[in-house]
């Protein structure tokens, strides 16, 4: 009896011992895969062009990736114990502890644009912030993306201004503009047509420039399909009429 007593007790110890043995084997594997993909996000994070930064929400960082810290001249773990107010200007505080707040209180993400200024020259930046909840469902910080977009900015104004230009000369030009498209659709049509013809672009924008203008006359067979035409003539002159809006020719 005592030896059948002595075999079970060995054969449970046995099993715990194998039991505790695979389940420090699962833990190793699961520890072991976890670093792994601590260590890939974190090299993605890292490597990321765009500023990647988590804050909480009294305006604190927790975190900021190598990008984050190179905008605003921190290096290395400098960060740490930073709060926003010592790298914005106030204004700017004020509106981005609002938005943080209101993250914390919502749990809803938010996507505004940014304009600094970091060591004399301005950037602007395009910010999308999320909440990060606990397994609670509660807030606990608020992960930001900042993407540089100042030299898209620049660019848009540069575009603009020269759309600007271009369209104060058309419409100080002392001769007729027009500009069709491949359909021989009126896309830009100056002031001087507007004086001559009695019509306000509004009312001809879009609208076929043989079929509203011309008379039936002096059409051609290259305006029903005027992209060709154009092809085959990149450059070319004529004289002809026009009809204005009240009908008479000009």
């Amino acid at each position: 009896m005592f030896n059948m007593t002595f075999i079970v007790l060995a054969a449970l110890l046995c099993l715990l011992v194998i039991g505790l043995l695979v389940v420090n084997y699962r833990r190793k594997i699961v520890t072991s895969r976890l670093i792994i993909s601590e260590e890939k996000y974190r090299n993605l994070i890292e490597g990321a062009q765009e500023a990647i930064f988590m804050i909480d929400r009294d305006g604190e960082f927790l975190f900021m990736n190598s990008t984050a810290m190179e905008q605003v001249g921190l290096k290395g773990g400098d960060y740490i114990g930073k709060n926003i107010s010592d790298i914005f200007p106030p204004d700017i505080v004020e509106k981005r502890l609002q938005y943080i707040r209101l993250i914390y209180d919502s749990g809803k993400a938010n996507i505004s644009e940014i304009e600094v200024e970091f060591g004399g020259k301005k950037y602007c930046f395009n910010t999308n912030l999320w909440p990060l909840h606990d397994h609670t469902g509660k807030v606990y910080a608020v992960m930001g993306m900042a993407i540089d977009i100042t030299e898209l900015q620049n660019i848009i104004g540069e575009l603009e201004y020269e759309r600007s230009f271009i369209g104060s000369i058309l419409d100080t030009s002392n001769s007729l503009i027009v500009c069709l498209d491949a359909n021989a659709k009126i896309v830009i049509f100056n002031a001087e047509l507007e004086r001559l013809t009695g019509y306000k672009r509004e009312e001809v924008l879009g609208k076929n420039w043989p079929e509203t203008f011309l008379p039936p006359e002096i059409r051609h067979e290259g305006l029903e399909e005027f992209s060709r035409w154009v092809k085959a003539h990149p450059a070319d002159r004529t004289e002809g009429s026009i009809i204005a809006k009240l009908g008479e020719i000009r």
